[in-house]
């Protein structure tokens, strides 16, 4: 059976790689990234994978990666915490959010 005879089959898209895009998006949260992020910048999860195994990408956890070469920064677990549980739906607050705030 051909994609034209399944209405439902899902479009398959080859879309380059924007570095410059993901680390813009790093770059404003210390080099970490989401894997939703790095999707909207035009990488598979395959690609992923094979940046963490060359070791240009470190996998922190699940979801959740940092660009290698990026410089570390104080307080920087906060900010990989928060971006691990979703910056959409937790916040940061009180003395965190102030040393956030000043990095």
């Amino acid at each position: 059976m051909n994609d034209e005879m399944m209405p439902d089959a899902p479009a398959h898209t080859a879309t380059r790689p924007d570095r410059t895009c993901l680390f813009h998006i790093a770059s404003g949260q210390a080099g970490y990234f989401t894997t939703e992020q790095a999707r909207a910048c035009g990488y598979s999860f395959a690609l992923l994978s094979h940046r963490v195994k060359s070791g240009r990408f470190s996998r922190v956890r699940r979801g959740l990666y940092r660009l290698r070469e990026y410089p570390s920064s104080p307080r920087e677990d906060v900010l990989a915490a928060w971006l691990a549980v979703g910056k959409d739906v937790a916040v940061v607050s009180h003395e965190s959010a102030l040393r956030r705030a000043a990095a």
